[in-house]
């Protein structure tokens, strides 16, 4: 009997939908959600290719729709490419937006192929969120330190703010605790969480014990919490 509860604990703590305070779960979950963007950019440019060259055997295809196109959405989708166009030609594409966000008397091919690349980037875009949005409440506990997120690079940094790059384990055991509940919180925004949370306070200043779990709740991902 004492075997069987044994092997039933350590089965639980093994289990990969507790939450773990260790950094190398954090970055396991960033690099997992950023090489999701990253595969997710890489099969859609290659549908928009399959799909142009239906649209080019269309005889007389003429776009009459109106656009208005972001500028900076056009750069972000042009930077993850990568080399799959040139430098060159991405500048030129930019240079005419940056006259006519319309671009209204161009090749409606090319109008085309920017309303399918923008079509890739809105599948990314609740990851997109889930990251900034990380970012955006972790940086509200960290001192003299935050999270960057360079959505053109997908790229997660930590930075010191006037010293450059830190490490995750060079946080203190506060901010740890604070990065990881985020981390599988925002990182994973296919998952929903019931949170059994036992004081929460501990480690945490009066600041923070103010904010943490109104900011857990409005993550949007724990839909039940109960703390002791």
């Amino acid at each position: 009997h004492r075997h069987h509860m044994r092997s039933e604990q350590e089965e639980l703590f093994n289990s990969n939908s507790i939450i773990k305070f260790g950094m190398k779960d954090v970055e396991k979950r960033r690099d997992k959600i950023c090489n999701e963007i990253s595969e997710s950019s890489l099969s859609g440019f290659a549908s928009v290719s399959g799909n142009m060259i239906s649209k080019l055997l269309e005889p007389n295809y003429n776009n009459e729709e109106t656009h208005s196109f972001d500028i900076n959405e056009i750069k972000i989708v042009l930077s993850r490419m990568g080399d799959n166009m040139s430098q060159y030609d991405k500048n030129r594409i930019l240079s005419q937006i940056e006259l006519d966000s319309s671009l209204s008397g161009q090749n409606p091919y090319l109008i085309y192929f920017l309303d399918q690349l923008l079509s890739v980037y809105k599948k990314q875009e609740k990851y997109d969120i889930a990251i900034k949005q990380f970012v955006k409440t972790c940086n509200k506990y960290l001192f003299d330190k935050e999270f960057t997120y360079d959505e053109s690079t997908v790229s997660l940094k930590l930075d010191r703010t006037k010293n450059g790059k830190i490490e995750l384990t060079q946080l203190s055991s506060g901010e740890k605790q604070i990065v990881s509940i985020f981390s599988q919180l925002y990182l994973e925004p296919d998952k929903k969480y019931i949170v059994l949370f036992d004081e929460p306070e501990l480690s945490l200043s009066i600041y923070w014990q103010e904010k943490l779990l109104p900011d857990m709740i409005d993550t949007g991902q724990c839909i039940f919490m109960l703390a002791v």
